[in-house]
């Protein structure tokens, strides 16, 4: 598994504030590497704009309303409003050392480096990913893109004109060795 993400720190949760991001959409972080941290990995999301952290927030929802019956819902999705205190004092309640969570900010520090390293890391996956569901003959001159949608890692690959999206969840999921 591989995590690009910042810590989310007080200072952080302090500059965002003072920045006027109001709205975070908290989530369980599905890349996070388990039991690293001996505790539940958090990732938090920060929007200025409600409407934007609403949306973020809605597409979570109904991604768990799509989930089978066996799937495990996440517990974590909520949309925080830091002007409410009891949301504020909440946030600064998981962000203490003792606390049960890991969080982790939507943010990645160095774009270019969490590309060659997911890159390296997810290649023979991604590969046998690509094998296994297109029909695509030179698999090894594709080029994948690191992106983030809704706190979800992925890649985008193409080949041509075709383009095929892939979370990095998923490569885990689907091929845990290697």
């Amino acid at each position: 598994m591989f995590n690009p993400f910042v810590r989310f720190t007080p200072g952080l949760l302090t500059a965002m504030l003072q920045q006027n991001t109001f709205y975070l959409v908290s989530q369980t972080m599905k890349s996070a590497v388990p039991n690293a941290y001996d505790k539940k990995a958090m990732l938090l999301s920060d929007y200025k704009d409600k409407g934007l952290a609403q949306i973020h927030f809605n597409a979570l929802k109904a991604r768990q309303d799509n989930l089978k019956k066996h799937q495990e819902k996440d517990a974590l999705i909520a949309l925080i409003e830091l002007q409410n205190p009891k949301h504020l004092r909440r946030v600064n309640e998981i962000l203490l050392p003792d606390s049960d969570y890991a969080i982790f900010a939507n943010f990645i520090n160095d774009h270019k480096t969490a590309i060659r390293d997911a890159t390296k890391f997810y290649t023979n996956k991604l590969e046998k990913h690509v094998r296994d569901v297109t029909t695509w003959k030179q698999i090894g001159k594709i080029k994948p893109e690191l992106n983030v949608r809704f706190g979800e890692l992925f890649f985008d690959v193409s080949y041509g004109s075709q383009h095929l999206q892939v979370f990095l969840h998923e490569l885990d999921d689907k091929y845990p060795i290697g």
